[in-house]
């Protein structure tokens, strides 16, 4: 029987194949001939079926020779353009191994014997089973987070790989859900978005890897923030300059590293990297410099990575984190069939009063909780003498950094009241310079001063009640949010009742407003549709439409 990890595996890997498939069939020769690799990999998806029909029922078809299948893959390189060549061509099981010589590279095409269809690598059935091997480190006893296949070698800081295309759909989805648990490992592994060795997606493709090869070898700080945005938006070359602005990336420094080839040295790395490591897809796991197999959602990052440690670190292979794939493509949008728990649908009788209690349970650094903040100020302002607003803790999903901002923000409200928060949160929650300090003194004392004397906030009464009375409350809610069973962010409640809205402010507005007994004339004021922008920065998010009905990507399951 197909356990449900094994099934979304093997929905990954049909899912990938339909997209070499329809990108493939709809490419222009120009791009085959800036782009030689992808010459060979054209109907993985089909030729799928036909391995598993032509396997049971013995159908091939009328089969031609080595020569001719030969004579057949090369007729197709050079009717789009290709300055190509046969190398070799010897039988290999059902197939014809054809070694295609393009540019002075050869490129491996394995041709039915029917002389009718091509792809560029065989998936082995076995593949897409889920691994059972049991890991003999001493901490896989005690840690649920710690399996991973035999052949990784493991060592005290993993050098963990992920090699995508900025533009492929499959890529961007398991970036959506490794950066989650690289933010949950920190330090503990060291980790690289790489890119492979081909383009498929035009040009825009090859301009947004020289972006994106320059920010995270020079301005490192910002490159995780930086794709946390692009990734939330529409991929568009307009939208990737907004989150240049989000994030404060330094245009002329990366203008430079562009302008001067720089960008492509970096890539050449990359690209050298992916060959060796045999990459043939986007995306494709590295670890420790063995390719290894994953769902694309954080929990199940997190144990793969969690088993390549000598010693896997106890609190952060310990932490939970979603089992939800996110979306495939752009956007924040959980993928709808990935086996995580769905959000609950909103209440149909929502328990109305005089004086609604609004509670937003949040991660202090999640993009997706920032987001709902930003949208929940509007509403607030409005609605603040009517309703009774709440921020509420869910934990710290992305480590010690953001528990203890979020002691701050209680300590805040405990000393100066929930209006003093929001303030505080209207402050915090745009400046992209704090966010990427994730914590560090050295960095956040040059931005937190600032923001304590515009507020009139006093430093040392905060830093006093985050140590003392603050951990006590802090405790409090995340109990409240796991009795509740709430475990992502953000989660909306109004008056007891888990609500889904978009996260916009007319959304949260009508969401509050439909709990009240008599709803007050504030209630009758439109508000904006408009979804901020998730994480940090004032930016509006560039592929939200307020009416849609979903509550998007989050933090957590």
């Amino acid at each position: 029987m197909k356990t449900i990890k094994t099934e979304k595996m093997e929905k990954q890997n049909n899912e990938h194949a339909d997209h070499v498939h329809k990108v493939h069939v709809e490419r222009k020769k120009h791009s085959l001939k800036t782009n030689p690799w992808i010459v060979s990999t054209l109907v993985l998806a089909f030729l799928v079926l036909l391995l598993i029909f032509g396997s049971v029922f013995n159908i091939t078809g009328k089969g031609i020779s080595a020569d001719k299948a030969g004579e057949n893959i090369l007729s197709f390189a050079t009717a789009q353009g290709l300055d190509a060549s046969i190398s070799n061509v010897k039988e290999e099981g059902n197939f014809y191994l054809v070694s295609l010589s393009i540019d002075g590279s050869d490129v491996p095409v394995y041709v039915t014997k029917d002389g009718k269809y091509f792809t560029s690598s065989l998936i082995p059935l076995e593949e897409g089973k889920e691994n059972t091997n049991t890991n003999t480190n001493t901490n896989s006893n005690t840690n649920p987070n710690t399996n991973v296949q035999k052949d990784i070698p493991k060592s005290d800081k993993p050098k963990v790989e992920l090699f995508v295309m900025t533009h492929c759909p499959y890529g961007t989805q398991s970036e959506k859900g490794i950066i989650p648990t690289v933010e949950a490992l920190g330090s503990k592994v060291d980790f690289k978005v790489r890119f492979v060795h081909y383009f498929m997606h035009g040009d825009k493709e090859e301009k947004e890897t020289y972006n994106q090869v320059c920010i995270r070898e020079e301005q490192n700080a910002k490159f995780l923030p930086y794709l946390e945005c692009f990734l939330a938006s529409t991929g568009s070359e307009d939208d990737a300059k907004k989150c240049l602005d989000t994030v404060k990336i330094d245009k002329t420094k990366l203008n430079t590293c562009i302008s001067s080839g720089k960008g492509k040295e970096y890539y050449e790395v990359d690209k050298k990297l992916s060959n060796d490591y045999g990459v043939q897809g986007s995306p494709t796991l590295v670890i420790n410099g063995v390719q290894a197999n994953s769902v694309r959602d954080s929990s199940s990052y997190l144990k793969t990575i969690c088993g390549a440690f000598n010693n896997a670190p106890t609190t952060e292979c310990s932490k939970q984190l979603s089992s939800a794939s996110p979306g495939p493509g752009f956007g924040t949008a959980s993928s709808p069939s990935s086996g995580g728990s769905a959000q609950p649908e909103p209440p149909k009788d929502l328990v109305k009063s005089d004086k609604p209690v609004a509670e937003a349970f949040i991660f202090s650094y999640c993009p997706y909780g920032l987001q709902f903040e930003k949208a929940m100020f509007d509403t607030y302002d409005l609605l603040k003498n009517k309703v009774d607003f709440k921020i509420v803790a869910i934990g710290a999903m992305h480590g010690e950094y953001e528990k203890q901002e979020t002691l701050r923000q209680i300590s805040i409200e405990q000393l100066y009241g929930t209006d003093k928060l929001f303030s505080y949160l209207k402050e915090f929650n745009v400046n992209t310079e704090l966010g990427a300090c994730r914590g560090e003194e050295a960095c956040s004392s040059k931005y937190l001063p600032e923001i304590y004397k515009k507020l009139s906030i006093d430093k040392t009464k905060v830093d006093n009640y985050m140590k003392s009375n603050a951990e006590e409350i802090y405790s409090e809610q995340v109990a409240r949010s796991s009795k509740l069973g709430i475990s992502g962010s953000p989660t909306f409640v109004v008056n007891g009742a888990k609500v889904d809205v978009a996260r916009s402010a007319e959304s949260i507005k009508q969401a509050v407003c439909g709990a009240f007994k008599t709803a007050p004339s504030e209630c009758s004021k439109t508000l904006s549709s408009a979804l901020p922008g998730p994480g940090f920065g004032t930016a509006s998010s560039p592929a939200s439409s307020g009416s849609a009905p979903s509550a998007g990507g989050g933090c957590g399951a």
